[in-house]
Parts: structure tokens; C-alpha cells; sequence
């Protein structure tokens, strides 16, 4: 049996990437075959799997349509597709669902940025996609990385509950020994010109509207605490001026140390399906403040003492009332462990694992049946 994965474009640091590679492993020693459609920009000597087949693909409704084509020439394979795809068998939401998305943006009470979000061609194309690929296709079984983009499946498409499998992200980090560890925080600090105790608030993503970066930094204004410092790791613009105290580092290829420098972790996010920074950031000891919009909302509720929720992303007060909160308490670090060992790779990987391996069973009796029935 074969599964074909379907994933266009190609990051070196992209989380998908590496998340497949680890999947491919998996499949590997349970004897699954796996091969690669893609649109060219993986490198060949990047997959880990059997085969890699490019395909000519400029848009993501070009590369739907290029992998059915392809589909069609493999059919007792599994398709398992990363992009809105209709004919998929398997999809991963990773990125949510953007009709959930578009639907906050639009309760934001924007009406002129509403209406240029509703003709611009990306989000008319990810929307006619998703449709098609919710609504059309009876055996689609969808892997969610939150609870919350299960209930927007259904919410919006009416999609059978019983049809999607939630399995959360996962995040294992390199070992580190205590002594790198001050290292690399003593070092960010000085870098930064950050007293060696001085608490420090600690933002990492790209896409700072959405984020809510913005918000972070007037409700950062606010606070009480006069030595606090708010760290901005990312793209990004920001439409005021820097208060004292707030740092900007641009993107950085590996944030851990970011991480190992603060103390507190804060994501006023208007819609992220499953945040990967905030489990990161879990990983490493920081306490996590995000919002509902937020599917990593779900493990914080699980484990009472890894952080808090806040319902609304754009309310500053709120959010300068919880950083007070939290940084003149600061919590007990074991409280985080519980959480962080139930979100590892390993764990990801063998459900998902798991999962693909009753999918193809399933479908490797279907073919029998179908061909134990065929008159011909």
C-alpha cells in the first residue's frame, strides 16, 4: 500500500516539513510506501520517502487539479494532502479552517476590510476549496490539531464529527544541560541590554496584525511593573511607536534561547488553529497567556497552572490586568509538566501513525471487497 502526500511549496524551516519527515519514518517501519506530490519546490534530496513527483502548479487551484490528475494514476493509493484539496482522502488542518478565520476578522466590525478580504483571489480560491473539500467528498477523514477546528468543521460544513481525529501538535526539543541553559539566557539578555532579573514578557510569530502584537504592546504600556520588558520575536510591522522597555528582533532561524531568556509567554492571537510557538514556549518553562481564538486554548484549560485564556484578543486592559497578574506571581515551573509530556512528537507521529494505518487497512479491504464482488 501507498500513500501519496500532497504538500505545495517547500521551507527549510517549516513546520510541515518536518512533521512529515517524522510521519514518513513512522510509515516506514510499519512497511508504508510514501510518495511525494509536490509542485517543485521541495528539494529531491529533502524527501525522506520513496518517490518524489513535481507537478507544473502556480496557484493552489492549479495544484488541486494537477494532483487529482495525478491521484488518478495511483488508485489503490491514499491520498493524505496538506492543501485544500477535493479529491483528498485524508486532509491535515493544520492552518484551521480560513472560512472560521475570515468570519473573526470579519466580527472585528470592519466592513471596508471585510468587503477587500471577500474579493481578494486568495481567499475566494482557499474558500471555493474548502467547500468543495467538506462538503463533496463522502470518505474524507480530516486530522485537526484542536478540538476548536473540529467544531468549526461542523459549524460551517456541517461535517461529521465522527469523520475527524483530533491529534495536537507535538514539540521535542534538543537536550540542553543547565549550564548552556543560563548561558544562552545570560547571553539574549545582555544582547538585548536586559538586567539579569528584570522579568520579561516574551512574543514570537510572523503576521503581527493577526497576532495581535499590537495589542500586546498598548497593554505592555499599562503595566504595572517598571523593570518588565517585552520581547518581539518575528516579521512584522507595528502601526505606533516603541515604549520604553520593548525590543524588536526581527526573524531569528532558532528562537529557543528567546525562549530560555524570558519568563512569561504572551499571544494575543485573533485566530491560530494550534499555536506551535506557545507549546514551544511551554517546553521551555514559560507559563502561556493566549486567547480562545487559539486552539492550544484546549491544553492550557487541561493543565490549571500553565497559563491563562483570555476570550477577547483585542481588549488591551484585559490583557494588562493578566500580565500584572502573572508576573507578580510567577507560578511554579513543575506546573508545566504535565502538559509538555502529553504534546511530544513521539506522541503526534505514533497517533498519527496509527490513525493512517487503520485508514489504509480499511482501504486495502475495501479494494478486496470491491474486486471480490467486481462481475467482471
Amino acid at each position: 500500500m501507498n500513500i501519496l502526500f500532497a504538500r505545495r511549496g517547500y521551507s527549510p524551516s517549516g513546520g510541515a516539513e518536518r512533521y512529515l519527515a517524522r510521519l514518513v519514518k513512522g510509515l516506514r517501519e510499519k512497511e508504508i510506501n510514501t510518495t511525494l506530490l509536490t509542485d517543485g519546490a521541495w528539494p529531491a534530496e529533502q524527501w525522506p520517502g520513496d518517490r518524489r513527483i513535481p507537478l507544473e502548479a502556480h496557484s493552489p487551484t492549479a495544484f488541486a487539479t494537477a494532483v487529482e490528475k495525478e491521484k488518478s494514476k495511483h488508485p489503490d493509493s491514499l491520498l493524505f494532502s496538506f492543501e485544500r484539496i477535493p479529491c483528498a482522502d485524508v486532509f491535515r488542518a493544520g492552518d484551521g479552517v480560513h472560512t472560521a478565520y475570515l468570519n473573526r476578522q470579519a466580527a472585528e466590525g470592519n466592513p471596508l476590510a471585510t468587503w477587500f478580504r471577500g474579493i481578494r483571489r486568495h481567499h475566494r480560491e482557499t474558500c471555493a476549496l474548502e467547500e468543495q473539500l467538506f462538503t463533496q467528498n463522502d470518505h474524507l477523514h480530516v486530522i485537526c490539531n484542536s478540538q476548536m477546528v473540529a467544531n468549526e468543521l461542523h459549524t460551517f460544513f456541517n461535517f461529521p464529527k465522527s469523520r475527524t481525529t483530533t491529534i495536537y501538535n507535538g514539540f521535542t526539543p534538543k537536550p540542553w544541560d543547565r549550564h548552556k541553559q543560563e548561558a544562552a539566557r545570560n547571553s539574549v539578555r545582555q544582547r538585548l541590554g536586559i538586567p539579569a532579573d528584570a522579568p520579561v514578557i516574551l512574543f514570537v510569530g510572523s503576521g503581527w496584525k493577526r497576532k495581535g502584537a499590537g495589542s500586546l504592546v498598548t497593554a505592555f504600556r499599562q503595566i504595572s511593573s517598571r523593570d518588565a520588558h517585552l520581547v518581539l520575536v518575528g516579521k512584522g510591522r507595528l502601526k505606533q511607536s516603541l515604549p520604553p522597555r520593548v525590543h524588536l528582533t526581527g526573524p531569528v532561524t532558532a528562537p529557543r534561547d528567546y525562549y530560555l531568556a524570558a519568563d512569561l509567554f504572551a499571544l494575543p492571537t485573533l485566530y491560530d488553529p494550534f499555536s506551535n510557538a506557545c507549546l514551544e514556549a511551554a517546553t521551555y518553562g514559560l507559563p502561556v497567556i493566549t486567547t480562545d481564538g487559539n486552539g492550544f486554548a484546549e491544553p492550557i484549560h487541561n493543565f490549571p497552572g500553565s497559563g491563562e485564556v483570555i476570550p477577547n484578543p483585542r481588549h488591551p486592559a484585559s490583557w494588562t490586568k493578566t500580565l500584572n497578574q502573572w508576573l507578580s506571581n510567577p507560578p511554579n515551573p513543575d506546573a508545566l509538566h504535565p502538559l509538555v509530556a502529553a504534546h511530544t512528537m513521539n506522541l503526534n507521529v505514533t497517533r498519527t501513525v496509527e490513525l493512517l494505518t487503520q485508514l489504509v487497512a480499511e482501504r486495502i479491504t475495501d479494494i478486496s471487497i470491491g474486486t471480490a464482488t467486481d462481475p467482471s
